[in-house]
């Protein structure tokens, strides 16, 4: 059985796209709200 994953996309306050991840779907994605201090302003979940 293969393991779900989402893909989510990064983006700062100008709109840029900073990168992408792909993680377990388990994953919660309030444990990103680290990244507001690398300059993430936006998360988009892709998939």
């Amino acid at each position: 059985m293969q393991r779900k994953n989402i893909t989510v996309r990064l983006f700062n306050l100008a709109g840029e796209v900073l990168g992408s991840l792909t993680l377990p779907a388990s994953f919660r994605l309030a444990d990103l709200a680290a990244l507001k201090t690398l300059g993430t302003a936006r998360v988009e979940v892709l998939s």
